[in-house]
């Protein structure tokens, strides 16, 4: 669980970290899993990492559901990285 406070008022982001092999992808029932804690615990929205990929399931879910769930897979991790490298 990841809250921050600004000035606009309190977010509280629910992560989920999956490190999976890269033939391993991460399925719809794991998204729909965090949806629901995310709608239980009131949460701002839902993040799925994974060192893998992600179904098309999984995908297809997460376009419904776009400002409450993001999905970050192995390429979007490395964008992240590569990001962070370039700012230090």
């Amino acid at each position: 669980m990841r809250q921050k406070r600004i000035s606009l008022g309190t977010f509280l982001y629910l992560v989920e970290c999956k490190k999976y092999a890269p033939s391993r992808h991460v399925g719809v029932e794991l998204v729909r899993r965090l949806y629901g804690v995310v709608e239980l615990e009131k949460a701002t929205a839902g993040i799925v990492t994974t060192t893998s990929y992600f179904t098309k399931g999984a995908k297809d879910l997460q376009s419904q559901l776009l400002h409450h769930i993001s999905l970050k897979d192995y390429v979007s991790i490395q964008g992240w990285l590569k990001s962070i490298q370039k700012n230090a």
